[in-house]
């Protein structure tokens, strides 16, 4: 019996998991298609860099779906149970909630493992790895990273601007190009077109063409001149501009042990601020995997729900449990980030709180006592169902026609 019971539940989650999973994770791609599409059309990346892009921005999108995922399954696993009766059945055949959580427990161990794993390692991983591909794109399409009509300040101590970008051909028309990489004598130049051309492994060229170059000497500022010339070549080196500029790693770029040793420079120059963030981005790695084990634990009395209550209310559950984690997350960061909280206690505090709050109702609802919370939660998640669905245009079969 308890071994049925045990494979019978995982079943009933993992159909659900797999689904959500599929469901917002391609929802996450959504926002994304627009750009691989410009890069595939305009920009003539092929379909294997396109793949390795994708490889690339799926381990932060899973940090996210699979907790998300998890969490939805479970509420979503436990409401059919309770709206079919069959969890009625289960109580009156002597089975309590404490014999139907260890399969939630199991998958919930999974889950964390699987999350820690993408959160520090594959992670940061994905996010340098596409940041690389795109410095290697970018000499292969030097036009990548360029828009029309806007200062591109990209590369350190110069800013582009460009009137109309033509990337199949790596040509640019109606070119404005300050170049402050000489500390007091500026460089500006306005030309009618130009192309960036690849040179050797560190750097690049932009060749203008019928301009006109003004600057100042650099041994005496009051003098002023005026060049115009009908080609002009300027060099630009990434591996410097990459080791000193903006292209440098990021601390969410960073493994575990890299970000350890920026946390202490940052504290010994006393850049306070930077270096609380950095701290917290590395105890939310931790932290954001157990989510997964709160989720398990909370999911399983906020599904329990009256017969015939109706399926949806898991979903509408789980929406509201999933904008309660985020703003608790969210202000944790913020007070981790302004010192308010020490970081570890920010990241920590928000996994904290879920998991009393889902040992407090788990035994509240295996005792059959009432709990206000869940009532609050319950009808939350059902008023935000009827909004969504009179925004739809569906008419909610619990509100009468009329009213």
């Amino acid at each position: 019996m308890k071994r049925t019971l045990f494979r019978y539940m995982l079943l009933e989650v993992l159909g659900p998991f797999a689904i959500g999973l599929v469901i917002l994770t391609f929802v996450l791609l959504m926002f994304q298609l627009l750009k691989l599409t410009e890069l595939i059309v305009s920009y003539g990346v092929g379909l294997g860099d396109v793949g390795r892009i994708l490889v690339y921005i799926f381990p932060p999108f899973f940090t996210f779906t699979v907790p998300m995922s998890f969490l939805l399954a479970v509420l979503m696993a436990v409401s059919r149970l309770s709206s079919d009766s069959e969890l009625t059945a289960m109580k009156a055949g002597g089975i309590s909630l404490y014999q139907i959580y260890p399969p939630i427990l199991l998958l919930s161990l999974v889950m964390t493992l699987a999350t820690a794993g993408l959160a520090l390692y594959a992670d940061p991983w994905g996010k340098s790895s596409f940041k690389n591909l795109l410095l290697q794109l970018g000499k292969e399409k030097a036009t990548i990273g360029i828009v029309e009509h806007v200062f591109n300040d990209s590369l350190d101590d110069m800013t582009l601007y460009v009137h109309h970008l033509v990337p199949e051909e790596d040509r640019l028309e109606g070119l404005f190009l300050a170049d402050e990489r000489q500390p007091g004598a500026p460089l500006f130049v306005i030309a009618e077109a130009g192309r960036i051309l690849s040179g050797d492994d560190s750097a690049m060229q932009l060749e203008m063409t019928n301009g006109v170059m003004h600057r100042t000497d650099p041994a005496d500022p009051t003098v002023y001149e005026t060049v115009q010339f009908k080609k002009y070549r300027l060099r630009v080196d990434l591996t410097q501009t990459m080791k000193e500029g903006k292209l440098k790693r990021t601390y969410l770029e960073m493994g575990l042990g890299e970000l350890r040793q920026y946390v202490e420079t940052l504290r010994k120059q006393g850049d306070t601020y930077d270096m609380r963030r950095a701290w917290v981005e590395y105890h939310r790695r931790f932290a954001m995997p157990f989510a997964c084990l709160a989720f398990g634990l909370i999911g399983l009395p906020l599904g329990v729900s009256p017969p015939r209550s109706g399926r949806s209310r898991g979903f509408s559950t789980s929406i509201v449990m999933l904008c309660v984690f985020y703003l608790l997350f969210r202000a944790g960061e913020n007070l981790g980030w302004k010192g308010v909280l020490h970081p570890a206690a920010a990241m920590w505090l928000p996994i904290a709180i879920l998991l009393a709050v889902g040992v407090y109702l788990l035994v509240k609802k295996a005792g059959e006592r009432p709990v206000w919370l869940l009532d609050l939660v319950s009808e939350s998640g059902r008023r935000a169902m009827q909004w969504l669905r009179r925004k739809a245009g569906f008419h909610d079969p619990e509100q009468p026609e009329g009213s």
